[in-house]
């Protein structure tokens, strides 16, 4: 039978990828976050549950957004069939949006009356009324223009309009093709659709520009080569993306010093890649480089610190070092729990890896322990219908068959089949593994 893997990947909005590869022969690979993750779901909708709400509030109460506007956003997330595997990540960069949005309003809000309301109708969350006055501002100039064509498309993507905000992110190019922030965010959109192509075709323009107007080792080029990276990373060509990593990398160690977050991001990100072509002490290196530094620069308790730790401890578990895979695990789980409390989806998905490393070491009811947490956290937090619980569904199925008990693996296989096969569509890997487990322990019983 087969397990599913949760893994952590860490984003921050238009230039960086922090990546948590988890794969083996009897494993399926579920990436939490990232546009350059398949977190966009092809043959399935992820209906956010309305008991979100609150948990988004009292998460991200920290983060610098009013309670108001992150409510504004769990409306937004319940009312619309998001097509994302992890709330997680959608969270976080509708927050980097946000911020970005707010602060472009209040530079423009001393000299323009109607940005000032729009920035406090957005710190109240009242989406529609920032819209509504922002499309009253008339421009003096192209740059004026532009500047409100990008301010409007914020405020669709904040509203999950893509396709409305690409649209005004397209206008704002037209108005200005110098700025590549515009070009930029049509990338990201078209990552955050799965359409890797069109992303790869903007973030090119925006490389050629930057590299045009600021030479070859901005800071701007860096960003540049990372979200290359990261579409070709989407598409499937590993070492085509360590190529513009390793190129974001040299920028970055020569701009920054080798001990910024950036470096490690850019290390990062070349592990993860290294990982994926299955070189997994190749990426453990870069891994664990990036640990030093994030440990050194963000502290020993930072949640990139988790997110490094885990992928050090998938590499591991990959390599068949369970022992050494949990030690890094358990670390990541007590960062977790510290910095977000006992019950973060970030909690439930290190809970899930330790149970998923001892079901390798076949201390198959040790496993089952973890993976019940896992599944508790998970529910009362995304809801009964979200993929991740069909997640622990199957991983708890799988070691109740391993124990011989099959009756009980059939009961959990065939709940996580149904919100697999509601929420991701029958042709999803998840869904047919947990298929595949399913006839299998069928035919054991015959």
């Amino acid at each position: 039978m087969k397990r599913i893997i949760i893994c952590g990947f860490i984003v921050l909005l238009c230039q960086f990828f922090y990546d948590s590869s988890y794969s083996a022969e009897n494993k399926i690979e579920q990436k939490t976050s990232g546009p350059n993750s398949p977190n966009v779901i092809s043959g399935g909708n992820t209906k956010i549950e309305y008991n979100i709400k609150q948990t988004i509030i009292k998460q991200y109460k920290n983060s610098g957004v009013s309670p108001k506007a992150l409510e504004a956003l769990a409306i937004e997330l319940g009312e619309k069939n998001v097509k994302i595997e992890n709330l997680e990540s959608e969270v976080k960069q509708w927050i980097e949006k946000y911020k970005e949005l707010e602060k472009l309003l209040a530079a423009g809000s001393s000299s323009n009356k109607l940005k000032a309301e729009a920035l406090e109708k957005l710190k109240n969350g009242d989406l529609d009324g920032a819209e509504r006055l922002l499309q009253q501002y008339k421009s003096n100039s192209l740059k004026e223009a532009a500047d409100g064509a990008y301010e409007l498309g914020m405020i669709k993507e904040l509203k999950l309009k893509y396709n409305e905000a690409l649209s005004l992110y397209e206008e704002a190019v037209k108005y200005d093709k110098d700025n590549t922030k515009y070009q930029n965010a049509i990338g990201m959109i078209y990552l955050q659709t799965g359409e890797y192509k069109k992303a790869l075709s903007s973030f090119e323009k925006a490389l050629e520009a930057d590299k045009k107007q600021y030479g070859e080792n901005h800071t701007n080029v860096a960003r540049d080569l990372n979200n290359i990276g990261g579409a070709w990373y989407s598409l499937g060509q590993y070492r085509e993306a360590i190529g513009y990593y390793e190129r974001a990398l040299k920028i970055d160690t020569d701009t920054f010093g080798e001990n910024h977050p950036n470096v490690a991001r850019d290390l990062n990100n070349i592990g993860g890649a290294w990982y994926s072509l299955g070189q997994y002490r190749e990426a453990i290196g870069y891994y664990e480089r990036a640990l030093k530094i994030d440990t050194d620069t963000l502290g020993e308790n930072h949640p990139n610190v988790a997110t490094l730790l885990n992928n050090i401890g998938a590499a591991w578990r990959a390599l068949g070092e369970y022992r050494k895979a949990l030690g890094y695990l358990e670390r990541a789980l007590k960062i977790s729990i510290d910095t977000l409390g006992e019950n973060h989806p970030n909690v439930a998905r290190d809970l899930n890896n330790i149970g998923e490393a001892w079901d390798s070491l076949g201390e198959y009811r040790k496993a089952l322990g973890y993976y019940e947490r896992a599944l508790k956290i998970h529910t009362n937090t995304l809801g009964e219908n979200h993929p991740d619980v069909a997640t622990n569904l199957n991983n708890i199925g799988a070691a109740w068959d391993s124990l011989g008990e099959y009756r009980k693996a059939i009961e959990y296989y065939e709940r996580a089949l149904v919100i697999a096969e509601m929420r991701l569509g029958k042709e999803h890997p998840s869904t047919k593994t947990v298929q595949g487990n399913l006839e299998a322990v069928r035919a054991k019983l015959r």
